[in-house]
Formats: structure tokens, sequence, C-alpha cells
């Protein structure tokens, strides 16, 4: 599914679908991205890969296939005092905008798997770090291997 974390980012980029976001980036590694990134009281929204589990391959002729459930996550960061308003709203849309989606070449709609803190630093100018986690299912076929 080549282009995956763009379409997802491009989702949560639109201001109609998300407009407690103020920029939208994907990222290989969302902690490194967020110290590229002017942080505001606004929500920036980073998606990442992070991590994929395969099932058995099976083979039919001369083409194989492989069910992988793919998690990836959309870090949500913000800086203080601004950032408490935007949370919840912006939390919401991101997940409104990739819950159900079916991104082509998916094999099923996005899920949504969770969220976790990652960073909470509660000074003036401080800033939190929040990650939601979805899933999602593909299909990878490929030519038999010899």
């Amino acid at each position: 599914m080549i282009g995956f974390y763009a379409a997802a980012a491009a989702r949560l980029a639109d201001p109609v679908r998300c407009p407690a976001v103020l920029q939208v980036a994907p990222a290989m590694d969302a902690e490194a991205t967020v110290e590229t990134l002017a942080l505001a009281a606004d929500v920036t929204a980073i998606v990442s890969p992070l991590s994929d589990e395969a099932y058995p391959v099976s083979q039919a002729a001369l083409m194989v296939t492989q069910v992988e459930d793919w998690t990836f996550g959309v870090t949500m960061a913000m800086v203080f005092p601004g950032g408490f308003a935007q949370f919840e709203p912006a939390r919401d849309q991101i997940k409104a905008a990739l819950r159900g989606w079916i991104p082509d070449g998916a094999a099923g709609p996005v899920q949504y798997a969770g969220g976790t803190l990652l960073e909470y630093a509660a000074k003036d100018g401080g800033r939190w770090l929040h990650l939601l986690r979805f899933r999602v299912r593909v299909h990878e076929t490929y030519g038999a291997q010899s």
C-alpha cells in the first residue's frame, strides 16, 4: 500500500474533517519529527507506522498472498496553555476522520485501537504528546518466489 501514510495524513489535513488540527505530517519517527516542527496551541498531528503482524502465507498457483495487520499511530502534539481546549475536539476529529475509512489496497476499514500519553510537561510553554493507535488489515500479494 504505497502512499498509505501520506493518504492518512491528507485526510487529517482536510480542514472540513479536522478543523482543530493545525498541521499534519507523515513521518517514520514521530518523536524526532516533533522536534523539527513549530508547535502551537493548536494540535499538530504526525502519522507514523508503529508495528505490523503477519499471518501465514497462502499460495495459489504463481501468486503468494499474506494477510498483515498494520498498526499506525497519530501523535497529537500541542503546547500549553492553549492545548487543553484543543485536545478533545482534535482527538474526536482525528478518530472520526480515520475510523471506518477503507484506504486503497486495504482489506477492511481502519479501526481505532486505543491511545496513550507519551509526554506531559504542564508548565507554561510545555508540551503534550498523545498517541492514538489505529489498525488496518491488508492483503499483500507477490509473484511466487523460487
